[in-house]
């Protein structure tokens, strides 16, 4: 049998983790026998459990901590041997509204499932237990339920693909592993952010569950409805096996405290949790709660969070650098992912921000936000050295987001068609503008890769289109004032 260690913890909000008096528990003799297992673990003391499981089943590891309610007491790990590397390899699930954990675990091999309690302060639990084992393929089932409400209308989600496992509601997905190209172990799945609140260090995350599908947080349902939705885009209109091509698992994160710690930005501090943000980090996609006066998380844009797994998309590819010109490059083919994943789900939008009621560009017109639709042209940023050399955010990483709608005018003229500085563009469609760029960034943009560059890439990748696009995608680059080398 292989041994892995594979590392899940959970933070339990805690209370008065105290035994109840000795003599109370021998007037009550049903409680006693109840209790007869419990056990207690001093701060930072810890005790290990193991737990065999066959191939191809899945189990809940479920542990209870008594009287524990708002105060960080315990922490459950299940743990696999190097799972600290990446973030979310600590499977963080945290209880402040219960005293019980539970966390699913699931292999395409025999393993041993090393269980860990740890004591942040003193722990009562009784010893965690494996549930029975079932098949994976079992607990995946289609519900209908809510997302967040917008502008007065609520968001509802038909076919969004969950685990449901001994009657709760996993916000989990397993069902496009193997031939619909999630590898063995992936997951598409989505998860909370929870903060200890005595330190603001000390985070956790831990699954989106309920009793009832209609009692899933609609912020997590929106954000695992549209990680579902830009993964079946990605595989049938551009080929690929999730963001990577290798059938990784796409994570998000809601409810997240941005910043993390204290802040500052620009010489103003910002508290934790006081800004209104959704971003790759290159483990997953994460969301904000609707802070600072903002009603609803961005999870609830589609094309939002299609756009953060763009940035996941040209990691894995191209990896353009996050400044100046590639920068730009790298901020609109994210927002053209965006838009296409989006338009696919019937919509004709092309802004960002559209299913949350916070627009922040717009492709057809970018001056409306301040953004250049043509190259040096009105609200450029200057990116040469010398013109912008403090690359930070207070100069937007000089100009990725402001520059962006030079490239993000390009795609629209590129699939719709039109005429800007008098260069007229005959459109091609926006599911072949995308698979041209996709191509461009898979096969042709380097880290450093230029307006210039990123133009010539598209002509290269769109010559298996045929010659009239070949011919649209340099009109619609010339249109926005890149001039580029003939191939």
């Amino acid at each position: 049998m292989k041994k892995i260690i594979v590392t899940f913890s959970v933070l339990f909000l805690v209370s008065g983790c105290g035994l109840k008096d000795p003599e109370e528990l021998t007037q009550e003799s049903a409680f006693s026998k109840e209790t007869e297992a419990l056990e207690r673990l001093r701060a930072g003391e810890s005790k290990q459990y193991e737990f065999d499981v066959a191939a191809n089943s899945m189990h809940k590891v479920t542990l209870k901590v008594q009287a524990c309610s708002s105060k960080p007491c315990c922490v459950l790990e299940v743990a696999e041997e190097n799972a600290f590397d990446e973030d979310l390899n600590r499977w963080y699930v945290s209880s402040d509204e219960w005293n019980t954990a539970q966390v699913l675990v699931d292999s395409d091999a025999d393993k041993t499932f090393i269980t860990t309690v740890t004591a942040l302060k003193q722990c009562n639990f009784f010893p965690p237990e494996l549930s029975e084992e079932i098949n994976e393929s079992d607990t995946q089932v289609d519900i209908q339920t809510k997302g967040q409400t917008v502008l007065g209308e609520v968001k509802y989600h038909t076919g969004l693909n969950v685990t449901k496992f001994e009657d709760e509601y996993f916000l989990r997905d397993s069902s496009r592993r193997g031939v619909d190209g999630l590898d063995s172990e992936a997951v598409i799945q989505t998860m909370r952010f929870l903060r200890n609140p005595a330190d603001y260090t000390n985070f956790s995350f831990r699954d989106h569950y309920a009793a009832r599908a209609d009692l899933l947080s609609t912020q997590a349902v929106d954000a695992h409805a549209g990680s579902q939705i830009t993964y079946d885009y990605l595989k049938n209109t551009l080929g690929i096996k999730s963001f990577d091509n290798k059938g990784s698992s796409m994570i998000a994160v809601t409810h997240l405290d941005y910043p993390i710690e204290p802040i500052e930005i620009c010489g103003t501090e910002y508290p934790p949790g006081s800004l209104f943000n959704a971003f790759w980090n290159g483990a997953f996609i994460a969301f904000t709660g609707p802070v600072g006066g903002f009603p609803v998380s961005l999870s609830a844009a589609v094309d939002v969070t299609a756009h953060e797994w763009g940035h996941a998309i040209t990691e894995y590819h191209s990896n353009l650098r996050y400044e100046r010109e590639s920068g730009a490059i790298n901020e609109a083919f994210s927002d053209w992912i965006g838009v296409a994943v989006n338009q696919s789900t019937g919509s004709d939008s092309w802004v960002i921000g559209e299913g949350a009621n916070f627009v922040i560009r717009s492709m057809i017109d970018p001056t409306i936000f301040l953004q250049p639709d043509t190259y040096g042209g009105d609200f450029w940023y200057p990116t040469e050295e010398g013109s912008c050399d403090d690359v930070d955010l207070c100069t937007d990483y000089c100009g990725v987001h402001g520059n962006s709608g030079v490239a993000n005018k390009m795609f629209y003229l590129l699939s719709e068609g039109g005429t800007h500085n008098d260069v007229e563009v005959q459109g091609i469609g926006i599911d072949t503008a995308i698979k041209v760029a996709f191509d461009a960034n898979a096969n042709y943009w380097t880290e450093n890769s230029d307006f210039a560059d990123a133009a010539l890439g598209m002509v290269l990748a769109a010559e298996s289109y045929g010659p009239n696009v070949v011919q649209q995608v340099k009109q619609a680059w010339l249109a926005v004032g890149v001039n580029f080398p003939e191939s």
